[in-house]
């Protein structure tokens, strides 16, 4: 599914990266679910899994589409505005995400061009998601902040938090809180703990990197940018 700051083109990589670091197969923490590609890589690989997001739509989309929801194939620039203005709902996630362009939470709407259905081509795509989440896999599917979780030493927690110095989140994130909190999980937690980033605090290694142009029609830019994706594990020292 298109979403700012997805990783569906090196999800792969991504899966292949952490499963030949680590042995554990399972528990699966994955708190930002996003549009659910690096999850739809990793998930069919752990016995259990517990996963979400903060943003309200986004999971009520999730949710229903785990129960059978079928998201629609055509979606009119009226009904993308008229969702724009009503409560949460499951419809109202799937025009705000992926029906807009650069899959940016309501940044404009995406017009078919170039032979592109973006309503068809997003509708699959959850759908294909779908078939790991719970109540279809075994485990949680929450709307809840990446804090409210409690991984374990069984635990392999993936986790892909906004990008410092980057815009369109659409809450503030407190990028030290979040590190901080990563580095217990790891220390104290003993749980397998990694994250996506470009950059990350000392202490953070790099087990995994490649480079990335992230295109306009893709993560809402003026012009392509190229980017660093890596994927970093904690490797200081031990003290909580």
């Amino acid at each position: 599914m298109y979403y700012q700051g997805g990783k569906s083109e090196i999800a792969a990589d991504i899966s292949s990266a952490i499963r030949a670091h680590t042995k554990k197969r399972s528990i699966l923490i994955e708190p930002f679910l996003g549009g659910g590609g690096s999850f739809l890589q990793l998930a069919p690989f752990f016995q259990e899994v517990h996963t979400g997001d903060i943003h309200p739509d986004l999971v009520l989309m999730w949710q229903a589409v785990a129960n059978g929801w079928r998201p629609p194939t055509e979606l009119s620039r009226l009904e993308y505005r008229t969702l724009r203005r009503l409560q949460p709902s499951a419809l109202r996630g799937f025009a705000g995400f992926p029906c807009s362009f650069g899959a940016k939470w309501f940044g404009g709407y995406a017009s078919n061009r170039q032979g592109t259905n973006y309503a068809k081509k997003a509708a699959q795509d959850v759908i294909e998601v779908s078939r790991w989440l719970p109540p279809n896999h075994k485990g949680t599917l929450a709307r809840r902040s990446y804090d409210q979780y409690n991984p374990n030493a069984n635990c392999v927690v993936y986790a892909d938090p906004p990008y410092s110095k980057t815009t369109g989140y659409f809450i503030d994130f407190d990028h030290n809180t979040f590190w901080n909190l990563m580095k217990r999980w790891t220390v104290t937690n003993r749980a397998s703990v990694y994250v996506s980033e470009t950059v990350a605090p000392e202490g953070w290694k790099a087990i995994w990197q490649a480079e990335r142009t992230l295109r306009m029609n893709q993560a809402f830019q003026s012009q392509d940018s190229t980017i660093q994706e890596r994927l970093f594990v904690y490797n200081g020292p031990n003290e909580s």
